[in-house]
């Protein structure tokens, strides 16, 4: 693989940089989904952290403060028992097994978001668990604020027979 990569977004070098930054710090959401399976979730940036329904997390890197969405890959989001004190409350509403690991979708409040984890770690549909994240997150400026990036998929609740766009799965009516 190459030492840098260049992406090119309508003629334009959109972003040039190393593999692994292309992956953990993508110059914006629609680079981030391109490059690979992304979460995004509208939150709020203040000082070196963003805020969202996965709690308050760390940025990879300085982002404005105010309305962001707050982008991580499944994963970063690490299943823990209901039990647990720590984490946000979520269920889980899908599995897809590959073997070596498995792709979870679970609601997360008014959201849908995506875990892949280890295949011998995976949960089942409907399981109640604990969501807590690894590293560090990157931001965007949301909707809500002045400097708008484009098309933004936010992360938001499956409907029967609906396409997520980020994930490219469908959820098929139980």
């Amino acid at each position: 693989m190459a030492s840098a990569v260049a992406v090119l977004r309508n003629g334009v070098i959109a972003q040039f940089a190393a593999p692994e930054t292309l992956y953990r710090e993508p110059v914006d959401a629609a680079m981030a989904r391109f490059v690979g399976e992304a979460v995004i979730l509208p939150g709020t940036v203040r000082g070196d952290a963003a805020t969202c329904a996965l709690g308050r997390l760390p940025l990879a890197r300085e982002a404005l403060e105010g309305n962001a969405d707050v982008m991580l890959r499944p994963e970063q989001i690490r299943l823990a028992p209901a039990s647990s004190a720590d984490g946000a409350a979520a269920r889980v509403i899908g599995v897809q097994f590959f073997g070596c690991d498995a792709l979870v979708r679970l609601a997360l409040g008014e959201f849908a978001v995506a875990s892949r984890v280890p295949g011998y770690r995976a949960p089942k549909p409907g399981d109640e668990v604990r969501l807590q994240v690894d590293g560090f997150v990157m931001a965007y400026p949301g909707a809500g604020s002045d400097a708008g990036i484009g098309e933004v998929f936010s992360a938001r609740a499956f409907k029967s027979s609906e396409r997520i766009p980020s994930l490219q799965i469908e959820e098929n009516p139980l």
